[in-house]
């Protein structure tokens, strides 16, 4: 069970939580919860970072006059620096740690190096390694056989070492407008040098590149592809629960998506179909995350997958849906870490959560209102509150719910003005 802990970075001045199978963010906006999953999204993919540098220094090594150790460590600040963007304005008291088990960890924390014949400072990052990583990474140039050494034979040595065997992925808030610009982006990505590129969010950049990977893909929809699936696949696929995937989808999009001639297209009808920057913001939104859950849930890849905001202009009925999907890709072995304001994401993931509580002792009655396959285990599943640059544990003690005040909080306060305004009314109608 990974756990985190971070100091003094942005709006966040401390916090300590563990991250488990299910993470759920909530609390206000410009409190810290994409700055916390940002932290996490990093951490998790430093093993894949290993890899890549691994491989790039060997191709480069008799180039490079640079211990492997510096080289690595230039790697991992660039990246930081690539997805946080504020390296210089970092607080000299900044820590943060990343917990892969009781005696395996990476610390990054602040610090300023004096160059004497300059007079002057800049300000660093400190990347720390507990011994076991020490000397993995120490070891792993003078020990394997860099010819027969192979991507996949790193990874599942670093998933060893890390305890984490799931691919971590990111989507991001604000997908309409990635969506809106789809039919632009291969121009963009085209014209623009690395520089600028880098100038691109990490996390956005990342996204983007997985959507072009994929949507090629989806020439015949999320179908098609479950169709082709079936029909290659060695391995047994889970086929009720993809099939309720692409029927929630659907009820989601209110319609099906393809990428057909180039274009994003959400098809509504009998050969009848809109292209995806015409259709609604909601859709705009979600298409995405509909598509990315089917695929990687489909490709049967362990995948830990952070979501921004899965609520983004969609009917609180439709967050209700979406909520299930996020379940039922978790319920397939995967993991989820999601941020979100909306109360009806909460209260939808709160159902499921009471569910399982009840399902334990009452299966058939409970399974008749929530089908057994959106339960959500309250083993593995954590609920924080940020503010105040601070992260309050908000799973209830007792029963295995999100407290309710989180989600009903401010309707309270909303019901309470009106219960005023409507006293004031009563009293005016009587004279008073």
């Amino acid at each position: 069970m990974h756990k985190l802990h971070i100091e003094n970075f942005g709006p966040i001045k401390k916090c300590e939580f563990t991250v488990d199978d299910f993470c759920v963010l909530t609390g206000a906006q410009a409190s810290g919860k994409s700055t916390i999953a940002k932290v996490i999204f990093y951490f998790r993919t430093v093993a894949d970072e290993i890899v890549l540098s691994f491989l790039k220094y060997f191709q480069m090594h008799s180039e490079l006059s640079l211990p492997f150790e510096e080289f690595l460590q230039r790697k991992l600040r660039k990246k930081f620096i690539e997805v946080f963007d504020g390296l210089w304005e970092m607080s000299p008291d900044m820590r943060l740690q990343y917990y892969y088990d009781e005696h395996t960890w990476i610390k990054i924390a602040s610090g300023r190096v004096y160059f004497e014949k300059e007079s002057s400072e800049m300000a660093i990052l400190a990347i720390g390694f507990s011994d076991n990583i020490e000397i993995y990474l120490s070891e792993m140039y003078y020990q394997h056989d860099w010819e027969k050494t192979t991507t996949g034979m790193l990874k599942k040595e670093l998933q060893e070492l890390f305890h984490d065997d799931s691919n971590t992925k990111y989507i991001p808030a604000g997908r309409e407008m990635i969506t809106l610009l789809a039919s632009q982006l291969d121009y963009f990505f085209v014209v623009m040098d690395d520089a600028q590129k880098a100038s691109i969010d990490y996390c956005s950049r990342n996204y983007i590149e997985e959507m072009k990977r994929i949507k090629p893909q989806y020439e015949n929809g999320l179908y098609g592809l479950y169709q082709k699936k079936l029909l290659t696949s060695e391995i047994a696929v889970n086929t009720k629960t993809l099939e309720k995937m692409m029927d929630l989808a659907e009820e989601i999009l209110k319609g099906k998506y393809v990428y057909k001639s180039g274009e994003d297209r959400l098809l509504i009808g009998d050969n009848q179909f809109l292209k995806m920057n015409y259709a609604s913001s909601g859709q705009q939104e979600s298409v995405w995350i509909l598509n990315l859950i089917f695929y990687y849930a489909l490709e049967g890849k362990k995948t830990f997958l952070i979501i921004e905001e899965p609520e983004a202009h969609l009917y609180p009925e439709t967050q209700k849906k979406i909520a299930e999907l996020i379940a039922l890709f978790v319920n397939m072995g995967n993991g989820a870490l999601v941020t979100t304001h909306s109360p009806y994401i909460l209260g939808a993931f709160n159902n499921l959560l009471y569910a399982s509580f009840l399902g334990t002792s009452m299966i058939e009655r409970v399974s008749k209102i929530i089908a057994k396959e959106y339960w959500i285990a309250r083993e593995k599943t954590r609920a924080f509150y940020v503010a105040g640059g601070k992260v309050r544990d908000i799973m209830d003690k007792e029963i295995p719910l999100i407290e309710n005040e989180v989600i009903d909080g401010i309707s309270e306060t909303i019901n309470l003005e009106n219960d005023k305004l409507l006293e004031i009314y009563m009293e005016q109608q009587a004279g008073i």
